[in-house]
């Protein structure tokens, strides 16, 4: 898929492992700022575009979930 189409829920799942995430555990439900339903209909359904992106980025420029945390806590409290 392209980086601006919506994710199908096997690349939701394939990209959270890759990022060292799960989508039935708190580390995507807490990085995404989402509940756990959301993330298994994700993994179901798939994603919408703007997690798709994100995740996606991540992925290609080979960002850890603690790097982007990182960054937009530095954003929060400039």
């Amino acid at each position: 898929m392209s980086n601006t189409t919506p994710m199908s829920g096997d690349e939701y799942k394939a990209v959270l492992r890759k990022l060292g995430m799960t989508h039935g555990g708190k580390s995507a439900v807490a990085f995404l700022g989402i509940e756990l339903s959301t993330s298994y209909r994700y993994a179901r359904l798939g994603a919408p575009k703007p997690v798709a992106m994100l995740l996606r980025l991540m992925v290609k420029m080979r960002l850890t979930p603690e790097e982007v945390e990182t960054v937009r806590l530095r954003a929060v409290l400039t």
